[in-house]
């Protein structure tokens, strides 16, 4: 009889050791997920941030530099001359320019353009009239006098995805001087926009960086994505 009460009592010594331990161990569970939870949520977190800053100042440099050149009244005086006298060799002069901004500045292309969007010179050798919905952007930067940066855009031809930065060119003498044109700068998205986008800092298996912008009802995605190919300005979501 006593050796059938203690077994019995063993029993139920073992069954509460055996909760004890499976609420510990659901405790520990809930908090150690809660812990991992929060630690992924600060690490996103800190890398949207990063991300942030990174392109903040990519905008700001790109900006900068068409500033440098809206500034240059050595370069409007010499957009002037190229305009009036159509010399050859102060088209030259000029083009060497614009080929110093491209290579030092590592842009696409660089290019001339007068104040209605037609190409007068370019680091490529293109022609002939800008895209429609540059030249609308053209016309801000004009009317407002200051740096523009365009959407990233497909373009003509077989121009691959880019964005352009407008830099406005006034006559040299006063402030309301008249609008000659404009120097183009353009940003290859590919060369150091998207791999800025798309790097992530820590090892990943599905982290990444998207652009994407709304067009109408619908979700236009403006980068491409880790796991799909060519979705860059064709990928849309309703």
């Amino acid at each position: 009889m006593k050796r059938n009460t203690f077994a019995r009592w063993l029993v139920f010594i073992f069954g509460l050791a055996v909760a004890a331990v499976l609420a510990g161990g659901i405790s520990f569970y809930r908090n150690a997920r809660q812990h991992a939870w929060h630690d992924a949520e600060a690490e996103l977190q800190t890398i949207a941030r990063l991300k942030e800053e990174q392109l903040a100042q990519w905008r700001a440099a790109r900006l900068a530099d068409a500033s440098v050149i809206m500034e240059s009244a050595y370069l409007s005086e010499g957009v002037a001359a190229c305009m009036e006298t159509k010399s050859p060799a102060e088209m030259e002069k000029l083009l060497s320019r614009l080929r110093s901004t491209a290579k030092h500045c590592q842009y696409r292309d660089v290019l001339l353009v007068d104040a209605n969007g037609h190409v007068l010179l370019s680091v490529t050798g293109r022609g002939g009239r800008l895209h429609e919905e540059v030249v609308k952007v053209l016309d801000t930067a004009l009317s407002q006098r200051r740096a523009v940066l365009t959407d990233l855009h497909h373009g003509d031809g077989d121009l691959p995805i880019h964005l352009d930065v407008i830099a406005p060119i006034f006559a040299v003498g006063s402030e309301t001087g008249e609008a000659l044109g404009a120097v183009i700068l353009q940003c290859d998205a590919e060369q150091y926009l998207y791999p800025l986008i798309q790097s992530w800092p820590v090892p990943s298996a599905s982290g990444e960086t998207v652009f994407f912008s709304r067009d109408g009802d619908d979700v236009l995605f403006l980068s491409g994505l880790r796991f799909r190919k060519n979705a860059a300005l064709n990928l849309r979501v309703p």
